[in-house]
């Protein structure tokens, strides 16, 4: 594994506070566009924050310093003249190591894929470059993508910057997984957006941990050209940022469809996340998932306040019994899709001896390469099944919304035990096709407590004003000390 400076004594060690993006990436991209500040200055600020923070932190792979300042300075160019792209322009963003970024290595977080260097940028990159978003570089991951914790064997235990570590003696936390190192690097100011891929929860559950903002897009609202897929039947791409504003600005770039990917649906109309205005939640109709699933009580504590607060906000509450298999059972049934596809796509990498896959990850895989075709058969139906169910319930019950906790916990030690049920509401949306973003709730027990709130597929835009609405109601995230 790759080795880590000891952690900071005091905050005083790290960097100067992460002032730039208490606004996000639309705050910054604001004052980018009245020069207030220069991307060239924002971008050595990053670099500067990286260079001191991520030996510890562990949430870049690679970082393109020259690439990122050659942005920033054309961005300069252009903002100068008024000639700014979009409200992204300058602004720094970093992306997931299985997502494609021309010229730099895309290791999807496995060893034997380290000397892999992308040709060309991912569909999703050419866009956020097309608003004149500077790319910093490739952020870390569960190996492979499949994986609970961002406790990479190949480029590093990713830290979450919650985790207290003070005095050199404190504990190191999660980021949960696989998206661990870009729900990080926002967490910690090291840029202002971040893109992720969400197989089961890999966007949300790492975005609840760090105490930040992140969205699933409901199938095909994203391209998934340039993805190195783990899963084609569950994987999305996905945003993460500081605000609900940010992932409306993300999405208002990334959601333009693109003919020939897996899932893609380019007629789907973009200019709907165009629409800024919070939703009013006076006649919502909003359902809260009831599920055998056990919450950690400082969980169950922030979900029923937060309950309360949609509730005061004037929708209209209910607790509702989906009328599906058990979440847990759910979860085992894309978790056997996900290593089974998994399994097809490192085929050339499973035949390698040696290292190049850690023994946890090839034991997966090839524990997918082994099943049955009547045992994938029963998971895909079991997801049909679920996806049926749900939008029927949806519709019939007159139901907006769907509310649960995005984990049944929050950040946990690394090397402790992985709960089983980590992915078990966040499954969910995955297997249904549900947009959902997680939106941070408050600290309890000095950790971050997140909200999935899900709506019916293609309400994505509006689920992002739900958002803008709720972030008022909860208030801004806070910072983690490893970020003031």
């Amino acid at each position: 594994m790759t080795s880590a400076k000891p952690y900071p004594s005091t905050v005083a060690d790290w960097l100067a506070p992460a002032h730039l993006f208490e606004g996000g990436a639309a705050g910054l991209g604001e004052r980018l566009a009245r020069q207030e500040v220069s991307a060239s200055a924002v971008t050595e600020a990053c670099l500067a924050r990286i260079a001191a923070l991520n030996p510890t932190l562990m949430a870049f792979i690679t970082v393109d310093a020259v690439g990122a300042l050659k942005a920033a300075e054309e961005a300069d160019a252009r903002l100068k003249k008024g000639q700014g792209l979009g409200p992204l322009d300058g602004v720094p963003v970093a992306v997931k190591d299985n997502i494609a970024v021309q010229g730099l290595p895309s290791t999807v977080g496995v060893e034997a894929r380290r000397g892999a260097v992308a040709s060309e940028d991912a569909f999703a990159v050419t866009l956020l470059r097309d608003q004149g978003a500077v790319i910093l570089g490739t952020l870390n991951l569960h190996e492979g993508a499949l994986g609970a914790t961002t406790d990479n064997p190949a480029y590093g235990r990713c830290v979450n910057p919650w985790s207290d570590l003070s005095g050199g003696a404190g504990q190191a936390l999660t980021p949960g997984g696989s998206s661990g190192g870009s729900a990080v690097a926002v967490a910690a100011g090291l840029c202002a957006l971040a893109l992720g891929t969400d197989t089961m929860g890999s966007v949300r559950i790492p975005a609840a941990y760090c105490g930040v903002f992140g969205f699933k897009p409901s199938a095909g609202r994203v391209s998934s050209a340039g993805l190195a897929h783990l899963s084609w039947s569950l994987d999305h791409v996905g945003p993460i940022a500081r605000h609900a504003e940010d992932l409306r600005l993300a999405m208002a770039a990334l959601a333009t469809g693109h003919v020939g990917a897996l899932n893609s649906k380019p007629s789907m109309d973009y200019r709907d996340f165009w629409l800024s205005e919070p939703v009013s939640f006076p006649g919502l109709s909003i359902g809260v998932i009831e599920a055998d699933v056990e919450l950690a009580p400082e969980v169950a504590a922030a979900f029923e306040a937060a309950v309360a607060v949609l509730s005061g906000l004037g929708a209209q509450v209910q607790r509702v019994k989906l009328d599906i298999e058990p979440l847990s059972k759910l979860r085992r049934a894309g978790l056997l899709i996900a290593e089974a596809e998994g399994a097809v796509a490192f085929a050339a990498e499973r035949q390698l001896a040696g290292a190049g896959l850690s023994a946890g990850f090839r034991a997966m895989l090839d524990w997918g390469a082994r099943q049955t075709a009547e045992k994938l058969a029963l998971a895909q139906y079991a997801m049909l099944q679920a996806r049926a169910a749900v939008e029927a319930q949806l519709a019939f019950q007159g139901l907006d919304l769907l509310v649960s906790p995005t984990a049944p916990q929050t950040a946990f030690a690394h090397g402790a035990e992985v709960p089983v049920n980590q992915a078990d509401f966040t499954c969910l949306a995955n297997l249904c096709d549900l947009p959902a973003v997680s939106v941070p709730i408050g600290v309890k027990g000095g950790l971050p407590v997140g909200l999935q709130v899900m709506g019916p597929n293609w309400s994505d835009a509006f689920l992002l004003r739900v958002a803008l609405r709720l972030e008022r109601a909860f208030g801004a995230p806070s910072w983690p000390s490893a970020a003031r």
